[in-house]
Parts: structure tokens; sequence; C-alpha cells
């Protein structure tokens, strides 16, 4: 077979249009289409690529059938008598038998069908990275914060008597959680934009078990988010003072971490989203039941977000309330809280909407 049959088969295995391909290894439609015509050739790393991604050799690419692997056109009588000879050459290291690796453990195929998809991109590294970047950058900013009220001496602070120095340490505090924050989200945003224009198109490679472990975990990440955030309120309800509000929002921001992360982590586990937002025509390459679920998942985003609004509105106006009504500060019967309480806990209410609404829709 030659090299564009041995394209057009493996792009048919994996349901792959030509402009899927293209996108995947960087080029244009116009060069797959030229590849498959033979009117040019690609180049060595290229080549590679398309290797690394199908999950067959060199040699079956260019000179012998990926249909057949092992069999190169260079040695016709190696193919007449390959069952002879195939005990000694499976495990040969760098070939490809049925079933084998690629070398480095790229991909895997099974015995009779095609090499599983691979991750050539690096989308599941960039997956966990913005995962991590987001996740720390909105802890760091609560994090400040709740520093900040150990030096409060409006508020008891212990750790500073002087007024002024206190003053001058609660405000450093702030704008360094908001600053070390913003240089975890900031270039996280911008690496993250810059990764989907290098790879507009990804194919999906998560198998079921990777997604089925990914929910357990944001599940084990919601529950015990929630029992961070029930500790820290019952050490403020025992003992109101900076000491406790400190903690409290210490356990808010480590919850806020575990939703954050894993929420985004499960989520980036969508690779048809992913596609679609890039490529308008990869909806229709998709199969009907896989267009339903975006579409389903489209909906839920919308529900998620018109909740997340509302949340968002009503800490608002309590925050507003509390800050111009009652000298900057909330009471709760004996309990007087800081008038920026609701935002922090509204913030939560939020993380916990997008898991709360996928359960619910579940069932």
């Amino acid at each position: 077979m030659s090299f564009k049959t041995n394209l057009q088969s493996l792009r048919a295995q994996r349901n792959m249009t030509q402009e899927q391909l293209a996108m995947l290894l960087g080029v244009s439609r116009q060069a797959i289409s030229k590849w498959e015509s033979e009117k040019a050739y690609p180049e060595m790393d290229k080549l590679l690529i398309i290797c690394d991604l199908f999950g067959c050799t060199l040699d079956d690419l260019v000179l012998g059938d990926v249909n057949r692997p092992g069999q190169s056109a260079a040695d016709p009588q190696q193919s007449a008598h390959s069952h002879h000879e195939e005990p000694e050459n499976k495990h040969e290291s760098g070939t490809r038998a049925s079933g084998g690796v690629v070398a480095g453990g790229v991909a895997l195929s099974s015995a009779d069908g095609p090499a599983l998809p691979a991750d050539v991109t690096g989308y599941d590294l960039e997956r966990r990275s913005f995962a991590l970047k987001i996740a720390s950058g909105v802890a760091l900013i609560l994090c400040g914060v709740a520093v900040c009220r150990l030096f409060d001496v409006e508020d008891g602070g212990w750790l500073i008597a002087s007024s002024s120095f206190s003053e001058f340490l609660v405000v450093i505090c702030v704008f360094m959680g908001v600053a070390l924050g913003l240089a975890c989200l900031v270039p996280a945003g911008l690496a993250h934009g810059d990764f989907r224009r290098r790879h507009p198109y990804v194919e999906d490679f998560y198998s079921d078990t990777d997604r089925s472990y990914a929910a357990r975990r944001l599940g084990f990440a919601v529950a015990g988010g929630i029992a961070l955030i029930l500790l820290g309120v019952a050490v403020l309800v025992l003992e109101d003072n900076p000491f406790t509000q400190s903690f409290m929002l210490l356990c808010v921001a480590a919850a806020v971490f575990g939703f954050v992360y894993y929420g985004i982590a499960y989520g980036l586990l969508n690779i048809n989203e992913y596609n679609a937002k890039e490529d308008e025509d990869y909806l229709v390459a998709m199969s009907r039941h896989d267009a339903e679920i975006l579409e389903e998942r489209k909906r839920q985003k919308k529900v998620v977000s018109s909740i997340c609004s509302i949340i968002m509105i009503i800490a608002t106006v309590i925050a507003l309330l509390a800050l111009f009504g009652g000298r900057g500060e909330l009471q709760i019967g004996s309990m007087v809280l800081p008038f920026w309480i609701p935002w922090v806990i509204g913030g939560v209410l939020c993380g916990l909407a997008e898991p709360i609404v996928t359960v619910f829709h579940r069932r």
C-alpha cells in the first residue's frame, strides 16, 4: 500500500476528517489533501507525529500496510512467511506487532483493531496545569483576606498593637493575596488561550474509566470542602475573634481550591465540547448521541450561570447593606461578621452549583 492509502485508512479508522488531522499536525487542510493525492509529501517530523498519533511504525506508514503491521513492501518474501517469523519479531524493539506498543509507549493498539488515541498535543498536562493555576489563584486571594484578619486592631487583632501599623499590614496582606492570585490567574488564562490557538482540535483519548475516576475525585472534593467549611463555621460560632475568623476563611480557601481544581479538571475531560468551541464543522462530524450530550451540557451551563448570577446579586445586596447600613458589620443573631462575608459564601455556593446541578440532572 502507498502512503496516501495508508493515511486515508488511518483517518477512516478514527472517523477523522482532513480538517481535524490538519489541526493535530499544525498544517492546512490543503496540505493533507495534497498528501492524499500524492501531489506533495510530508516532512519527516510530520511523519513521526502521524506515527505517534495513530500508533504505527514509520516503515508500515511509508512502505507497508498499516492494516497488517510488520509486513513491509520492501520485503515481499517476509509477507509470505510472516507466520513463521512472528514469534521472533513480535517483541522486537522499535517495531509494532499486533497488539504491541510503539517505541516510547506513546500509543497502544488492540490485537484486531486500530491503535488507541494518544495525547500527542500535551492536552492532559495543560488541563492539569490550568486547573491548578486557577484554583491556586482563587485560594491565594482568599488566604490574603484570611491573614489580614489577624492584624485588624478594630476587631481585636492579636498580632499587632499599633493601630497605624496594623492598618498598613491589613492593606499589604490583601494586596499581596490579590497580587499573588492574579499572578496565577492571568498567566493561566493566557497560556490556555495560546494552547487553544495552537491546538484547536484534540482527539479524544480519555476512556470511560478516566472520566469515572475524575468524577469520583470531584465528589470527594465537594464532600471534603463542605466538611472544611462546616468546621470553620463551627469554630467561629464557638468563639468569635480574629483568629477564628482567619481560620474559617482559610478553611473556605482550602475548600474552594478543591472545588475549582477538581471541577475544572473534570470539565476539561469533555473533549467534544473543547473541539466544538473552536470548530463549528466539528459538530457536523459528531455522532448524534455525542451532539445531544454536548447540547445538554450547554443547557446545564446556562442553568448554572443563572444560579450563580442570582447568588452573587443577593450576596452583593447583603454586603452593601452591611457596609453602609451596618457600619461595615453583618450581624447574625449574636454573631458579628465582616460585611464581605456574603461574597465569600456566594463564591462557595457558586462552586457547588455545577456539581449539584449535574447530580440532580442525572437523576
